[in-house]
């Protein structure tokens, strides 16, 4: 229970600071330095980071799923997060439909924090299980 908590955590930190790391250059290039950040835009990134979070917790279930069930609910997962950024973005007036250009950039910071985070974890992820595979190996070699 400790780790599964520790992972949404995680998952919360990642995704909230990937959103202010390229919403920050995005803002930067596209609207200049003088671009500010209002508290509801805070409160909705924090919530944002929030939902990516709960919605990550089917994914923590102890079975052991297919590749091809995990590839599933990670993009059934990739659809809700989308859906919930999409749906906020355009309420906050993040972004316009009408205006493709700010529309194709607003998805495309979704698609790189997702992208971002989900490779984040799977380098941590592959190295813990390198280390554990070390580890046996090395308890192995020392049994026999």
């Amino acid at each position: 229970m400790k780790e599964e908590i520790n992972i949404l955590i995680s998952i919360f930190t990642r995704v909230v600071s990937a959103i202010f790391v390229f919403t920050s250059i995005y803002l930067a290039c596209f609207v200049g330095l003088s671009a500010t950040f209002k508290l509801y835009d805070i409160i909705f990134i924090l919530l944002i980071g929030l939902v990516s979070a709960v919605c990550y917790i089917p994914l923590l279930g102890d079975k052991n799923f297919s590749k091809a069930k995990m590839l599933a609910l990670q993009i059934v997962y990739f659809l809700v997060i989308n859906t919930v950024v999409l749906v906020t973005g355009y309420f906050l007036s993040w972004f316009c439909f009408q205006d493709k250009a700010s529309f194709i950039a607003f998805e495309g910071v979704i698609v790189v924090v997702y992208l971002i985070v989900m490779l984040i974890f799977y380098k941590l992820d592959s190295g813990a299980a390198d280390k554990m595979n070390k580890k046996l190996h090395d308890r192995n070699s020392q049994a026999r």
